[in-house]
């Protein structure tokens, strides 16, 4: 899967491939980084929120960490093909869940890897 990060412009920074060992390390990293303030929403952003995304597909999934016991997991996924047409009349799967823990968070990483 590929990892990015989001600049402190608000774009978004590819970083490259990453195996699932060193996406866990990228979350340690970032939960490790964590502050209890920011000199601006922009710098919040860049420092506590990253993604990755899946090499052939086109679809993503986004964590911002508030605390290490509060993060948001945005999930966005294509319509499958093979479900049936309604399927592509739907459009995209898009969710966010609220994640209370780091070892919760890896779990979903290591689900959306696979």
């Amino acid at each position: 899967m590929n990892w990015y990060a989001i600049t402190e412009n608000l774009d978004v920074d590819d970083r490259g491939p990453v195996e699932l060992s060193a996406a866990v390390r990228v979350i340690d990293e970032y939960a490790s980084r964590l502050r209890p303030f920011y000199k601006s929403g922009e710098i919040a952003r860049a420092e506590t929120t990253f993604g990755f995304s899946r090499v052939d597909d086109n679809d993503f999934i986004e964590i911002s960490l508030h605390t290490l016991q509060a993060m948001t997991l945005s999930v966005e996924l294509p319509p499958s093909v093979a479900d049936d047409r309604q399927a592509m009349w739907r459009g995209f799967y898009q969710r966010d869940f609220t994640i209370e823990s780091l070892d919760a968070l890896k779990r979903h990483v290591t689900a959306y890897s696979r």
